[in-house]
């Protein structure tokens, strides 16, 4: 009896969820309606706009997989959020009051969510490998809210990264499209989203998020347009001076090595680049003066 009085409980926080998520979301979507949109001319038949109205939840909503109705709903506020912080013609339209408005109701869910709620309040924790990590310690609800979704969303923002991106041919040694004709905006629009949620969460607890965080960060380097690769150096700034060197583990070698082989393809994410590449190098190498790494950083053919 006490497991099925529990199930009915899960059951009703997440139809109380849903209720509240749609509620929140009307007002969002009314703005984003009228905000005046022109797609790209390269891509006229490819709607960002479109697309984030998609991630909203119907104003009826049924009965439906709570975890992607909030998934969705934290990728469509990141996309709002990040405009503000972009050059980028992709998010450009997006006015700063419509970004104020997205994070307005972001926090607003998220202390529905981490406060308010008994279905959040005993599930403040995830798993990060073999590790459990507890955030139940964490103050603002906004910064819970982001830590809980992150598993969730970094992988689907990494592969939509991939998409359109260059890989190595392995047959002949050329370059080829991962996807030919997939357009860039969304990888735009996905780094986006990458860069504004991994900038939400401060120390201690982004050290412990790093497994999610740098696969899709190194695949925002990768890319080979400065739209998507900006992105990427910013959240990993913003890594560098909230994290210590022993948050890397295994994964030292391979971020200096992508920082070392990155090729800045545009003047403008230059000081991206530098300031990205001596904060990690300086952080992770802090107590091996003599490391090669510096030698390699600061070499000739590193700086390209």
């Amino acid at each position: 009896m006490p497991s099925r009085f529990s199930s009915m409980a899960i059951s009703c926080a997440s139809s109380c969820l849903v209720q509240n998520l749609a509620r929140l979301c009307e007002p969002l979507r009314e703005s984003l309606l009228v905000t005046p949109y022109s797609p790209p001319e390269a891509y006229p038949h490819v709607s960002v706009k479109s697309h984030l109205l998609s991630l909203l939840p119907e104003t009826s909503i049924s009965e439906q997989d709570t975890r992607a109705l909030i998934r969705q709903f934290a990728l469509f506020c990141a996309a709002l959020a990040s405009a503000s912080n972009t050059t980028s013609r992709h998010l450009s339209w997006v006015s700063d009051s419509l970004s104020l408005q997205a994070i307005s109701t972001l926090k607003e869910f998220a202390r529905v969510c981490c406060d308010d709620d008994d279905y959040f309040r005993g599930n403040c924790s995830i798993k990060v490998g073999d590790l459990e990590l507890d955030f139940s310690g964490i103050v603002e609800s906004e910064a819970k809210f982001v830590i809980k979704v992150i598993p969730d969303v970094f992988p689907l923002l990494k592969d939509e990264i991939k998409k359109s991106s260059i890989d190595a041919d392995d047959e002949n040694g050329r370059n080829s499209s991962a996807s030919a004709g997939v357009p860039l905006a969304f990888a735009v629009l996905a780094a986006s989203q990458f860069r504004w949620l991994a900038t939400k969460v401060d120390a201690p607890w982004i050290g412990n998020l790093i497994p999610f965080l740098i696969p899709c960060a190194l695949t925002a380097l990768d890319h080979w347009s400065p739209q998507v690769k900006d992105q990427g150096m910013m959240a990993l700034i913003h890594l560098a001076k909230k994290s210590k060197a022993s948050d890397f583990g295994g994964y030292t070698d391979v971020i200096l090595d992508a920082c070392c082989r990155n090729i800045v393809c545009d003047d403008e994410i230059w000081p991206f680049s530098v300031e990205m590449s001596v904060l990690l190098v300086t952080l992770t190498q802090e107590r091996n003066p003599r490391s090669q790494w510096y030698a390699v950083l600061f070499s000739v053919d590193a700086i390209r």
